[in-house]
């Protein structure tokens, strides 16, 4: 019998989120955040590969920075960010999560396609 703390992501993962495109003004980050619990939202290439993630953050900071409304997100995007897989365990993901000083990542399978987001809750509980 599997710990449950052990579960693999495809079993606790989220996939309650809104991605967005680069070329995505501020707003439509604001959107995305407003309709989810999630700290990052992944961002897609037209081909619908994930490319990046945006963080609530970097739209505040965006935003506290004075930015346009019309900005694109691009700018506040970290491309290429780390992420796991469905299969990836809850060890795993705590012992990634610690060493890179992060709480979200995205689970994509092996095309590179977003299939969620875990978040800390996700692995602790």
């Amino acid at each position: 019998m599997t710990n449950i703390k052990d579960n693999v992501m495809r079993e606790r993962m989220s996939k309650d989120f809104q991605a967005l495109f680069p070329t995505d003004p501020l707003p439509r980050a604001l959107q995305a955040f407003a309709y989810t619990k999630n700290g990052i939202t992944p961002v897609l290439n037209e081909e619908g590969t994930l490319v990046g993630i945006l963080t609530k953050n970097h739209v505040i900071r965006a935003l506290a920075e004075g930015h346009d409304f019309e900005t694109p997100i691009e700018p506040f995007v970290h491309f290429n960010p780390i992420c796991i897989t469905p299969d990836s365990t809850c060890t795993e993901i705590r012992s990634l999560f610690v060493e890179n000083s992060i709480s979200h990542e995205p689970v994509v399978n092996s095309q590179n396609r977003l299939v969620g987001v875990v978040s800390t809750p996700h692995i602790v509980y």
